[in-house]
């Protein structure tokens, strides 16, 4: 295999990653050695022993044309963290590393150097999950991201590192100064509810931040405390009806409250427009309650102006979350030829005669043109619950009519503007009698 590499003149990205090479550290020595023109290399094996890690880093520290570099599984001692921290700062062409499931305890092959900052300063990509990074780790690769000379890299994936809430507290606020980082990979670490307001706050003041992932993290609820009702009613009046006093109310768990405070605020309209638009944030993969944590992934993963995400938004919000923002009231200030589109859009549902096709779950029917329900309605994936249309369509109906009705610019949609006031007809000739 290495005599073959070392020949083929146009193999470029080699892949041998987890695979165990028998044969020791002599065949890992010629196999490094036919990759010296590689722009890719993926290479690793829990079985790697410490000698075949060692010429691992002393191949990274030679002079190669390695763009990007992986090592999978091996397992780093203290002695060849040294190696593979000297070798990262004499190469000078590697923009994508890797290190997966090394037993790394982080930071230590970051160290805290000035040569090592600058030479992980060169990075696009950096891999280093499956490893350990406890509260000196954060603290450390906080200081990295904020630094002005952090300017270079766009993915930095830390899953599976052990990584508590007391770390992500320490590591998302420095998010808030770096505007280069894209995607942010925590996925199956340590965090609970604690860290919420770290995230929700690097939320609102990052607008770079592309993909967040928060999967995994098992500790992070989406409901605290669910609504328990203890069967307690009252008569008032001759009615029958709930003693909220002895009912316990809904408390949202983290998941929960960070989609309603930093990615879909319905408070009011401009709180939706205020909310982060950009980030797409994966947690569960579904939709909870009010949260509509999934939808607004879909939605701010989208590839469209930022206008198109807030009307998904705002119509998301009037149907099914908070109905009191399309009070007429707070429509008087918009100006008159936007009239037509705040019509248009009272009237629209996400998932209906297409609108919101591109967010809707793929299970969802086209509602709304299908004429065949049933007397229970018909199933809503994106509400998880059964909804009947003609009861919807006599909503949207009132709501139109409400706003139209209440709306104190509307007789300027019936005033004449300037033009012509009088149209001359000519005379037209006829032979029938009057």
């Amino acid at each position: 295999l290495a005599k073959a590499l070392k020949k083929h003149p146009s193999i470029c990205n080699v892949n041998l990653a987890y695979c165990r090479l028998a044969g020791g550290s002599t065949v890992v020595d010629k196999i490094l050695s036919a990759c010296k023109n590689c722009d890719c290399l993926e290479i690793g094996h829990e079985d790697f022993d410490t000698e075949s890690v060692a010429l691992v880093a002393k191949f990274i520290g030679k002079k190669n044309s390695l763009t990007s570099f992986s090592l999978t599984g091996a397992a780093i001692d203290n002695d060849n963290k040294k190696l593979l921290s000297d070798a990262l700062v004499k190469n000078k062409t590697i923009k994508s590393l890797c290190l997966h499931s090394n037993d790394l305890q982080l930071p230590g092959i970051i160290g805290n150097t000035k040569k090592m900052t600058k030479s992980f300063c060169r990075l696009t990509r950096l891999d280093l999950s499956h490893n350990k990074l406890p509260l000196t780790g954060a603290k450390l690769m906080a200081s990295f991201l904020e630094s002005t000379e952090c300017n270079l890299l766009i993915t930095l994936i830390m899953s599976n590192n052990h990584l508590t809430s007391k770390g992500a507290n320490v590591l998302l606020p420095a998010l808030k100064k770096n505007t280069t980082l894209q995607q942010l990979d925590l996925s199956r670490n340590w965090l609970n509810d604690q860290c919420c307001p770290a995230v929700i706050d690097m939320l609102q003041n990052n607008s770079t931040l592309i993909k967040f992932d928060l999967t995994g993290n098992k500790s992070l609820r989406t409901v605290q405390r669910r609504a328990i009702n203890r069967g307690g009613y009252v008569s008032v009046n001759g009615h029958w009806v709930l003693d909220e006093s002895r009912c316990t109310p809904h408390v949202d768990g983290g998941r929960a409250k960070i989609v309603k405070v930093a990615l879909f605020d319905t408070t009011s309209l401009d709180s939706i427009a205020g909310s982060n638009h950009t980030c797409a944030l994966a947690m569960t993969g579904h939709n909870h309650n009010d949260s509509f944590e999934e939808t607004i992934r879909k939605i701010n993963s989208l590839d469209v102006r930022e206008g198109a995400k807030i009307r998904y938004k705002v119509v998301l919000a009037i149907n099914h979350v908070n109905s009191d923002l399309y009070n007429p009231r707070s429509f008087d200030s918009i100006p008159l030829e936007l009239m037509p589109s705040l019509l248009e859009m009272l009237q629209q549902r996400i998932g209906y005669n297409n609108f919101g096709k591109e967010i809707a779950p793929k299970t969802m029917p086209n509602m709304g043109v299908s004429k065949s329900y049933s007397s229970h309605g018909t199933w809503n994936p994106l509400t998880r619950k059964r909804e009947k249309e003609a009861s919807k369509d006599v909503e949207s109906l009132s709501r139109l009519y409400e706003v139209i009705t209440s709306w104190q610019n509307l007789p300027q949609l019936y005033a004449r503007g300037p033009g012509v006031s009088k149209v001359s007809m000519g005379k037209s000739k006829s032979t029938s009698k009057p």
